[in-house]
């Protein structure tokens, strides 16, 4: 049987067992939260040479969501005697061009505002192209990086706005540790085309978004740290 020492440890506990008190039930319930893969904000920062006056938040409600690029640690193989082994190479392997995936507005607002950052790149009504620094911009998705419950949020009727007045969940939450992934120095290289049709029920329309970039902040890296 469990026993309380005066210390706060138990003895008598075999491996595995629970707690006196709890049940399986119980220790779930009590657990922290899940990080949940629905609750995040995709933002956009428009480069210098492009108006910036575009909705803030449709960026965000209209993406499908966002897959964080992966940072790996090159490695190279080292033999001696017969026995390969790896070793830790002086490189970082990082996919540095990236997809999003966007739902068409009926005023194509959203859409004219990437083929504008695109045409700063390559424009094929006069097969003009650039490489220039005022075609730099970033992407970022944000996420809740502690637990939150109902009153983590501001009311919406009265809750802060940002610069073009569009309400960013993100930025109405009060007192929440945030995670932000930014993909830096960032240019569009290509903005997908709508496709129609004359069969079937009519759907909502998406395209794909394709740029590159130079730099990545990841929270979780030393570097940069949750605001």
């Amino acid at each position: 049987m469990a026993q309380k020492t005066a210390n706060g440890t138990f003895t008598g506990v075999t491996a595995g067992a629970i707690l006196p008190g709890h049940t399986p039930a119980s220790t779930l319930m009590m657990a922290t939260g899940d990080a949940m893969d629905n609750i995040f904000d995709v933002m956009v920062g428009w480069p210098s040479g492009l108006d910036t006056s575009a909705p803030i938040a449709e960026a965000s409600y209209r993406c499908e969501g966002f897959n964080v690029p992966q940072a790996k640690t090159n490695t190279h193989n080292v033999t001696w005697h017969g026995v390969t082994v790896k070793k830790v190479s002086s490189g970082i392997k990082l996919d540095r061009e990236q997809k999003l995936k966007f739902r068409y507005d009926a005023n194509y607002a959203l859409y004219m505002r990437f083929k504008a950052w695109k045409r700063i790149t390559g424009d094929v009504n006069t097969s003009g192209v650039a490489n220039t620094e005022s075609a730099l911009g970033w992407f970022a998705v944000v996420a809740p990086g502690q637990e939150y419950n109902s009153q983590s949020f501001y009311n919406m009727i009265t809750s802060n706005t940002d610069d073009s007045g569009d309400n960013i969940m993100i930025n109405d939450m009060q007192n929440i540790r945030l995670l932000y992934w930014i993909l830096n120095s960032a240019q569009v290289i290509d903005v997908g085309t709508p496709q129609f049709k004359n069969q079937g029920d009519g759907k909502e329309m998406w395209y794909e978004v394709s740029f590159i970039y130079g730099d990545m902040a990841d929270p979780f890296e030393s570097a940069t740290k949750a605001s």
